[in-house]
């Protein structure tokens, strides 16, 4: 069981976040920031790492560094999250910004300390726009205590039981590792099929067994993702981001990305003006 005296560095409150359904950002991954998402209402799928879990309200998700992760939202209500994002955390014999292994369950179903760490998150919230020295160091004193009830949660809620049948093929796990690093390219299930030496019938059923999507809209909101963490951390023109993340045509660009957003790039781009403030926060400590 994870303790206090396991933590090997002082972690600190990046950026935290209560967020209704038609923010929801598509799939992405943070450089250096570990997440945990209490899900305060509402129900929808998670995609972690290339495995898809249902989660509804009451449940936890932790998203280690690295870690792509994407967010299906469905029914009515929408659902609504609050986010807390971690920095400079260490435990021993865990990799940086890890709170739990890669290989354990992410998902805390319905763990006894959500009710405590939902009053702690809410009691965050006022404080976390805030400048002045005692609100950051009240707010990452009860990020702390977060991080140890989600810990002790983790336990008691089996999340460090290995996944078996659950977790993805070794192939499958292969192919979406160099997905992760080529979505920017041209990728087809043909190019797959042949460089990793299955099947695209195989290849095909496999993938959307294991992840939830076919290949393509992997790829797409991969892409998709990628573009959104750059319209707010960046001011780059539409134009160029589209261009980088794998669009060449920036019509198709608008297009795609409003039929999986529900909004133009430019509308999401001004959505949120708190939300680019945290990137450049996020900048700034690196």
């Amino acid at each position: 069981m994870y303790g206090l005296r396991e933590f090997e560095s002082s972690p600190q409150l990046l950026y935290m976040d209560k967020t209704p359904t038609k923010y929801a950002q598509i799939m992405h991954g943070h450089s250096q920031i570990c997440e945990i998402l209490l899900i305060l209402s509402g129900a929808c799928q998670y995609c972690i790492g290339g495995k898809t879990y249902c989660i509804q309200e009451g449940d936890v998700v932790i998203c280690n560094s690295d870690c792509i992760h994407d967010e299906l939202p469905y029914g009515i209500p929408p659902y609504v999250t609050i986010c807390l994002g971690i920095t400079g955390l260490k435990i021993s014999a865990l990799p940086p910004n890890h709170l739990i292994p890669k290989e354990m369950l992410p998902i805390l179903y319905q763990p006894r300390q959500f009710p405590e760490l939902k009053t702690l998150a809410e009691l965050m919230l006022p404080r976390n726009r805030s400048r002045e020295d005692a609100d950051i160091q009240i707010n990452n004193a009860l990020a702390m205590s977060c991080l140890l009830l989600t810990l002790q949660a983790a336990d008691e809620n089996q999340a460090f039981q290995q996944i078996s049948t659950q977790g993805k093929t070794t192939c499958i796990a292969e192919i979406i590792d160099f997905i992760d690093g080529h979505y920017m390219e041209d990728i087809s299930l043909q190019q797959l099929s042949s460089q990793f030496h299955i099947s695209t019938y195989r290849l095909s059923h496999l993938f959307k067994q294991t992840v939830g999507y076919s290949i393509m809209q992997y790829v797409i909101r991969r892409r998709i993702g990628e573009a959104q963490a750059m319209l707010m951390s960046t001011r780059s023109k539409i134009s160029d981001i589209a261009m980088r993340n794998g669009f060449s045509d920036p019509s198709h660009f608008n297009k795609t990305f409003y039929r999986i957003v529900g909004m133009t790039p430019t509308e999401y781009r001004n959505s949120r003006p708190e939300k680019a403030l945290d990137f450049v926060r996020i900048s700034q400590k690196k």
